[in-house]
């Protein structure tokens, strides 16, 4: 199953959103199949609804899903590979006890607040987390 079909079936709005024709899911398939068995640690910063958190679950069979999020609810969403942190991307130290517990980082995708400042902070903190030849995705970017 591919990552849109996934996408599609955890009902996130990843396989739905959309530039030229293609969703993110579409783009990320593109980048991300050829690491996708050898990936063992991704970070989704955005909880939310736990949609893409069990996708990347499934897609990513030999990586541990860290999730954070600043909604406590979100715990729910824990098993046995996807580990929720409650805290906010805009807290540097929450970021860099993060950073220590993790540690090194294959995919981080930056989901969250979507809020400018806060991209730059997280990623001023976690980049250097990210292996070399890894991924920093940043969703949504705005002014």
């Amino acid at each position: 199953m591919n990552l849109q079909e996934l996408g599609v079936k955890y009902g996130t709005d990843k396989s739905t959103h959309t530039y030229k024709g293609f969703t993110y899911l579409n783009f990320y398939q593109r980048y991300l199949s050829s690491i996708r068995l050898d990936v063992k640690v991704f970070v989704e910063i955005g909880v939310l609804n736990g949609k893409s958190i069990k996708m990347w679950e499934e897609y990513f069979p030999n990586a541990i899903i860290y999730g954070i999020d600043i909604n406590p609810n979100c715990k729910q969403y824990e098993s046995e590979r996807i580990k929720i942190f409650i805290g906010s991307q805009d807290d540097e130290e929450f970021l860099n006890g993060l950073k220590s517990e993790i540690g090194e980082i294959d995919v981080l995708l930056d989901d969250g607040s979507h809020i400018t400042k806060h991209q730059i902070k997280t990623f001023d903190v976690l980049y250097n987390s990210v292996k070399v030849g890894g991924f920093y995705i940043i969703e949504d970017l705005a002014n």
